[in-house]
């Protein structure tokens, strides 16, 4: 009965944890709040680097905070982030940063979420529907230029290459003399090269009969062949 009254105080204590990382960013736990609010599985979120999923702006931010926790020994003020979610939309949440495991001789980082800010709800729809296709949902070339630039910035601390791929079509014309047809091939050509990717890749409709394909993490032509 006691071993049950610990766990269940343990799984509240921890019910608002978000990531927990090393003190340099990298995510060595992930939990269900991380995955609703990101979108990928744990699986793809482990091992990588935290501030790759927030705005570049809101790094020295969350540097400031792990900072905090490491001096004063306790849990940091609460502040605002913006956090990328899965198919590129962005989601402000409150988050402080605690010691995980105070007793422990190896230093980690827990992010606390402190609830997310409702009232950013309506400007992050407006903000979709600007970076995003209409008939696919798959972000817009402006949005993959974005994309583009946090990869390179990634690439450069580690050293690895970024793939761009740049997929056309050819009888797009033909059948956009009807649009109903014209919708329904297009969005079997987005969901096709979905399936072609890893879930930590990026597609994009560019045009009319253009997608963009960003690879990360590919240091072998098997990988980009793997793809194509």
């Amino acid at each position: 009965m006691q071993a049950q009254l610990e766990q269940t105080s343990s799984a509240t204590a921890n019910a608002d944890i978000f990531l927990v990382t090393t003190s340099n960013g990298s995510v060595r736990q992930v939990f269900p709040l991380a995955e609703q609010l990101i979108g990928l599985p744990a699986e793809v979120i482990l091992g990588i680097n935290a501030f790759t999923f927030f705005h570049v702006d809101d790094v020295p931010m969350i540097m400031s905070i792990i900072s905090e926790t490491m001096t004063r020994g306790r849990e940091s003020r609460a502040v605002e982030l913006r956090i990328r979610r899965e198919g590129d939309s962005w989601r402000a949440v409150t988050l402080s940063a605690s010691r995980d495991q105070p007793d422990s001789d190896t230093l980690g980082i827990a992010f606390r979420l402190r609830g997310p800010d409702t009232s950013v709800q309506a400007a992050d729809q407006i903000a979709r529907l600007a970076l995003h296709d209409r008939v696919t949902d798959l972000p817009n070339r402006a949005l993959f230029v974005d994309r583009i630039d946090h990869a390179c910035v990634r690439a450069a601390r580690r050293s690895q290459p970024v793939v761009v791929l740049v997929v056309g079509f050819n009888g797009y014309g033909l059948a956009g003399e009807r649009e109903a047809i014209d919708e329904d091939l297009v969005i079997a050509v987005a969901r096709r090269l979905r399936s072609c990717l890893r879930a930590s890749d990026s597609v994009a409709r560019l045009s009319h009969d253009e997608y963009g394909i960003l690879l990360e993490d590919v240091s072998t032509d098997h990988g980009i062949a793997s793809v194509v």
